[in-house]
């Protein structure tokens, strides 16, 4: 089950755009002290650094989260959920685990069979891991 995602927690990048944190989150709810991140909260902008074919900057937000845990009206947002430009929450809390499972994209599913491929720019094939594995119910 995904973890809360919070203020400064990481966005995934996508083909040459690099990683950036979650710069938006709740004024009122705190998950381990930093603001709860939900659906449209905004993860800092990036560009492509590509000296060859510069691809510009572009903005980010928060595109999916849970089906069942509002925060202020907004999905909460956890591990593993989308971001707009085609990035995935990569991080986010070790202990307040939001229960249901995270919306599988087609995004999702292109990082996954990445992941598969063993592609260089997926560094995050360990967190894809434990996403793809189905959940463990303990007795």
């Amino acid at each position: 089950m995904p973890g809360a995602a919070r203020l400064n927690d990481i966005g995934s990048g996508h083909e040459c755009f690099p990683d950036t944190p979650i710069i938006e989150g709740s004024s009122d709810v705190l998950i381990n002290g930093l603001p709860a991140a939900r659906v449209g909260d905004t993860v800092q902008m990036h560009g492509c650094p590509c000296p060859q074919a510069p691809h510009g900057v572009h903005g980010r937000k928060i595109s999916a989260g849970s089906a069942t845990v509002l925060i202020n009206g907004k999905s909460a947002a956890r591990i593993g959920d989308d971001i707009d430009c085609g990035g995935l929450i990569v991080s986010g809390s070790s202990n307040v685990i939001i229960g249901d499972t995270p919306y599988q994209s087609p995004v999702q599913h292109c990082v996954e069979a990445a992941v598969k491929r063993r592609d260089p720019l997926i560094s995050f094939s360990d967190i894809m891991q434990d996403m793809t594995s189905p959940p463990q119910w303990s007795r």
